[in-house]
């Protein structure tokens, strides 16, 4: 009987031991898996330097679809890229109040999509209104 029980003694040993091991090889391998890049959303300021207008989109198709587009060269005033230049397709809603045409000279707030240090995309948001809402704001005080 004796024998039976060291038997059974060394049997968690043992089970603790393999448990140990096999622990320590998964958690090596969750290291070696490299998670992909996220990208990221990177809002900043830009000045149109050039609009050439695209091509206009069928208006036999209805509901949230781009009425035109336009190919901008816009230079970014802010942020981690500021002073570079950008091209980009800038799609113009069909929707009344929601499309932003925009102009040479005009300032816009850009949305960037940055992966690794590098822009992967960009679409206008909004005009930079800031600057206006300061100018207004200071006359009526």
């Amino acid at each position: 009987m004796g024998c039976v029980m060291k038997r059974f003694a060394i049997l968690p040993i043992l089970m603790l031991i393999l448990s140990l091991l096999f622990a320590g090889q998964v958690l090596a391998n969750e290291n070696d898996i490299h998670e992909p890049a996220v990208e990221k959303e990177v809002i900043v300021r830009a000045k149109v330097l050039k609009v050439i207008e695209g091509q206009e989109i069928d208006p036999v198709m209805e509901g949230w679809v781009q009425d035109k587009e336009q190919i901008l060269t816009v230079k970014m005033l802010s942020g981690d890229f500021k002073g570079e230049e950008l091209i980009l397709t800038h799609m113009v809603p069909a929707q009344l109040g929601m499309a932003v045409i925009v102009n040479p000279g005009d300032e816009v707030v850009l949305s960037l999509m940055v992966d690794e240090g590098k822009i992967t995309g960009a679409f206008v948001s909004d005009f930079a209104r800031d600057k206006k809402l300061y100018y207004l704001t200071g006359f009526l005080r």
